[in-house]
């Protein structure tokens, strides 16, 4: 029975609206849509399910001394229809655990300042770590005394403690004049889903996250004159900022203009908050993370901005005062948050969004931590794109640990026309594509469908950013703008704070556009190969000039030709990427004009590893 129910199933994503014709769909994949947890039009199917956890977390932090420590109180709801034998957590902090398997080098001071689990209780019972736990890598399995059963919910205790290294600086890190940024820092229940099960994957440094969607309330202890900058709204402003401050902060959250709140000289003042120590109170829901950034010695700008559907998304910019240029990145991240709302995804999603200036450049839900950039643009672009994550992966969540592209893709691609139109002089999509051209085709240059933590850190990087940004832009070229708006818009609205996985991008796609773009998705997604279109022969004759074609690289880009006479242009012909759906070779024909001595085929939006053979001079 299962055999005949498994092949109607293949049928059907065969012939239902001609999709993942020619696609390789893993055994995973076909389950899915045979359990209906997903539907082959993109959609999540009947059956789609999410566990979900409410997190209640009290953590101190001692600056002075760089040591966290806190306990955790969850609820967590088993919505599968899978009994649980067993709870996965992760640790990420065991990073830095002596032996541990890395993708990134850390500091030899660093080694051994891993999470210590101090003690767990399920359902009220301590657990015997020996006997009822398995601990490997950045992973925590704790067997149950009995099974989770569908529809029931779970209590867990848990109290940990480290030090944080500071010296290594992996999109968290200790910084100057006791600025910290905290990611990655308490145990966190890993995503049950219905393709993998438990994520097994554990963290190397390199490879991002999958986190599932939940509720957090999260009380953070600090002494006096240390400010907290978190995912979520801070709770109880008034009972931690300083009088004036606080006075301030209470116009600043509903005011369209930019405020000052702490500046280099309340700083030197040292009036930032209540005296003594102060427990900041944030809470969020429906996110997949939660982060938080801490300093004595940061400026703190805030503004807020009122959306095209009502709600007002507050804005808060965190930065040494140091930071060149960094006393407006509060202006650019308010026009960021406005163009994305006005753009082909939707409006900013959340309540508040966060910059926070220390270094690299890592997205967290509502908080982003930014190191300092040479100049505006860099400013601009780094911003841009790590506001953009809270779509992609904190709305709509993707496994970053296999589909990196998904996210990066998205982040570097649809940020590039707002980087446009807000920057100076900037256009980053011709650099996107100069990076992807200059790899493309070579061993590096790996199939995008392969799952990222396989990678290492050239190809993870090309694919992920470069490479998907470019496909991207060769389809919005190939569907326009109107379609291409739609078909992200759908995506977003089915699959809001769940989890898709590509065949149901594809498939959205498919389905919005109404085409078949298993053809285009093959070629760039599932398929070794390279963007070159070559002239290959030129020829004369009755009053026509035939200029044949060839796609070297079998990728599928717009041909775009010109003609020129003496250096001006007097013939521009562009013809979408469709034209290589069956073919690798295509002729066109121009009129002859015996002043025409060159055609040139290519664009720097194109992408085209070779440009040697696109021009044909003519004697």
């Amino acid at each position: 029975m299962k055999f005949k129910i498994t092949l109607i199933i293949i049928i059907l994503i065969k012939t239902a609206f001609a999709q993942n014709v020619n696609l390789y769909t893993p055994l995973e994949i076909l389950g899915a849509y045979e359990n209906k947890t997903r539907d082959v039009s993109g959609k999540p199917g009947i059956n789609y399910f999410q566990n979900f956890a409410n997190y209640k977390i009290s953590v101190k932090l001692e600056p002075y001394k760089n040591t966290i420590s806190g306990n955790e109180t969850i609820l967590y709801k088993n919505n599968s229809s899978d009994t649980l034998n067993s709870i996965v957590f992760d640790l990420h902090q065991n990073l830095f655990k002596k032996g541990q398997k890395r993708s990134k080098n850390i500091h030899e001071s660093d080694v051994g300042k891993h999470i210590v689990v101090d003690s767990i209780f399920v359902a009220g019972r301590l657990l015997n770590k020996i006997n009822d736990t398995k601990l490997w890598n950045t992973k925590i399995k704790i067997k149950l005394e009995k099974g989770l059963l569908p529809n029931s919910e779970l209590n867990l205790q848990l109290c940990w403690h480290y030090s944080l290294a500071t010296e290594t600086k992996i999109r968290t890190g200790v910084y100057e004049n006791n600025s910290m940024f905290i990611g990655y820092w308490y145990p966190q229940i890993s995503v049950y889903d219905d393709i993998d099960g438990w994520d097994m994957s554990s963290y190397d440094g390199l490879h991002e996250f999958y986190g599932e969607f939940s509720n957090y309330s999260v009380e953070i202890e600090l002494p006096e004159n240390f400010i907290v900058w978190a995912t979520g709204k801070l709770q109880n402003p008034e009972q931690v900022l300083s009088d004036p401050i606080y006075t301030r902060y209470k116009a600043a959250i509903k005011s369209d203009k930019t405020t000052k709140l702490i500046t280099a000289d309340d700083i030197q003042n040292k009036m930032l908050t209540k005296s003594g120590h102060n427990r900041w109170i944030f809470k969020a829901n429906s996110v997949s993370d939660f982060a938080f950034g801490i300093s004595d010695k940061y400026c703190w700008d805030i503004t807020s901005v009122e959306l095209n559907t009502g709600d007002r998304v507050t804005i808060h910019t965190a930065y040494n005062p140091n930071s060149k240029d960094y006393d407006k990145a509060i202006d650019i991240s308010r026009d960021v948050i406005k163009d994305f709302s006005n753009s082909s995804v939707q409006a900013y999603p959340f309540p508040q969004v966060t910059m926070f200036n220390g270094a690299g450049a890592m997205e967290f839900p509502m908080i982003t931590n930014i190191g300092t950039e040479p100049d505006l643009n860099g400013i601009l672009f780094t911003i841009s794109h790590e506001f953009l994550h809270n779509y992609f992966p904190f709305l709509v969540g993707a496994n970053q640990k296999k589909y990196a592209w998904i996210d990066e893709g998205f982040a570097t691609y649809l940020t590039t026309s707002t980087q446009k139109k807000l920057g100076d002089d900037f256009d980053p999509l011709v650099s996107h594509i100069k990076v992807y051209e200059s790899y493309a085709g070579k061993e590096q240059d790996e199939i995008l469908m392969t799952s990222s933590h396989f990678l290492d850190n050239r190809s993870y990087i090309i694919n992920s950013y470069f490479k998907s940004c470019s496909a991207f832009h060769v389809l919005h070229e190939l569907i326009g703008e109107d379609k291409f708006s739609m078909c992200i818009q759908d995506f977003i609205e089915n699959w809001q704070y769940k989890h898709p996985i590509p065949n149901d991008l594809f498939n959205t796609f498919n389905r919005v556009s109404g085409e078949d773009l298993n053809w285009f998705w093959n070629r760039w997604f599932f398929q070794k190969g390279y963007p070159d279109l070559a002239i290959d022969t030129l020829t004369i004759s009755d009053s026509k000039i035939k200029i044949e074609i060839t796609n070297i690289g079998g990728f599928p880009t717009a041909i775009d030709l010109k003609a020129y006479s003496n250096n001006k242009l007097i013939n521009h012909i562009n013809i979408d990427a469709r034209v290589w759906k069956n073919t690798n070779m295509h002729t066109i024909e121009i009129d002859f004009d015996k002043t025409i001595d060159k055609i040139e085929i290519g664009d720097e939006l194109v992408p085209d590893i070779n440009k040697k053979n696109n021009t044909y001079i003519l004697n």
